[in-house]
């Protein structure tokens, strides 16, 4: 079996929500994986309760071994996450 290197998370930090996300807190995550970098956006639907960095990168955590990350995921009001697109 070979082993998959996961992606780090190097940086998380708040930021402003997508426009019309029906979202009330964002987290903007920077990642690494040897060489290589990605971003990735976890919102949290409004009204958010738990929204935290800790809880943004725990909702990222099932997608630190896949090739790809998502861009967006959303947390829903009853902690469901979901991969969303990014809106423009």
């Amino acid at each position: 079996m070979i082993a998959v290197e996961k992606w780090n998370v190097d940086e998380t930090r708040a930021i402003e929500p997508t426009p019309r996300s029906k979202c009330d807190a964002s987290y903007l995550l920077k990642l690494s994986r040897g060489e290589r970098k990605a971003r990735s956006i976890v919102e949290f639907s409004a009204p958010s309760a738990v929204a935290s960095n800790g809880y943004a990168r725990e909702a990222l955590m099932p997608f630190l071994r896949d090739e790809e990350l998502p861009s967006r995921l959303v947390v829903d009001c009853d902690g469901t996450v979901r991969v969303a697109p990014l809106h423009k």
